[in-house]
């Protein structure tokens, strides 16, 4: 055990700290609904993305492997979507290595500039790219596999109009890479609107600007605070503390919830089996905000 941890609730401090319910299967279940409600409503477009692609593979077409690439990186953003709705981590999830590395292995087509669609493809591939960097920085950011902070601002549509104007045209004259372009287009763009359903669901904690911001008590084993939500007694909540800059997340049990004026709740919260890391990081933090009001209340004092 850690020696002179003082554990129990020992310092009032003003810090942001942001502190979440931990959720059953049922919310987890209702969540991926509606998340993944826009994907389920393009199952007619995979299906034939998937001929028209095949129609490309029997014509052995020279520009299959630009659009077979396009549509393995949008099988793999879809594959990521699915587990972070379900609150998983993908980078735990079988078969994540290998799918990273297929992506990883995946090249910008070489084309030419004389081509009146390459700005469009390469538009399309880059902003693809773009989406997938951020969902894996989503993973490189998670915290306990369970906690995701996603961006913070809304993704935009793919336009082809900015590129060119006539692709609807062209897929209406049954021109089978424009139809292929057509439909890779509008099954990112439903991916896409999946990705700000997320962005939204996870606001309040990907945006630390939005924590609250206010005094709480706190210790190596535990933190108090008021707060207008209600928890349940003996109830698991995950604290996220914002400790100059760097978020600490410690799961905790609600031990007990007094009802005050205002509509407003005095929360007692005991850390779950803390590691002596977690108790020395919190230690070390409250010491320095014990040294920084030291030190302004001296300068008070010498300034009168």
């Amino acid at each position: 055990m850690l020696k002179n941890v003082r554990r129990y609730f020992r310092y009032d401090l003003q810090m942001s700290c942001k502190i979440l319910p931990v959720q059953d299967f049922v919310e987890v279940n209702e969540r991926v609904q509606v998340i993944l409600e826009p994907s389920f409503s393009t199952l007619q477009n995979q299906r034939n993305l998937e001929q028209l692609i095949g129609k490309l593979k029997s014509a052995q077409s020279k520009s299959l492997p630009i659009f077979t690439t396009l549509e393995q990186r949008l099988e793999f953003i879809a594959w990521m979507l699915k587990h972070f709705a379900e609150g998983k981590n993908p980078k735990l999830q079988s078969g994540f290595a290998q799918k990273y590395k297929l992506d990883k292995a995946q090249k910008r087509p070489n084309l030419s500039e004389s081509s009146h669609i390459a700005p469009l493809i390469l538009g399309l591939y880059d902003q693809i790219d773009r989406v997938i960097s951020e969902l894996l920085d989503v993973i490189r950011n998670t915290l306990r596999d369970t906690i995701f902070f996603f961006p913070v601002s809304q993704l935009d549509n793919f336009f082809s109009t900015k590129y060119i104007t006539n692709l609807s045209s062209l897929a209406g004259r049954e021109i089978l890479p424009a139809q292929i372009l057509e439909s890779l287009i509008a099954h990112f763009n439903v991916q896409i609107e999946s990705v700000n359903l997320l962005i939204e669901e996870h606001k309040e904690v990907s945006d630390i600007r939005l924590w609250p911001n206010d005094k709480i008590n706190l210790s190596a084993g535990g933190i108090a605070f008021n707060t207008r939500n209600h928890f349940e007694k003996f109830s698991l909540v995950d604290c996220l503390l914002n400790m100059d800059g760097k978020i600490l997340l410690m799961r905790g049990k609600v031990l007990n919830q007094i009802e005050q004026r205002m509509g407003t709740f005095k929360t007692v919260v005991d850390f779950v089996l803390p590691t002596e890391v977690e108790q020395s990081q919190i230690h070390l933090f409250i010491q320095k905000a014990e040294l920084i009001e030291t030190m302004e209340w001296q300068k008070s004092q010498s300034d009168t």
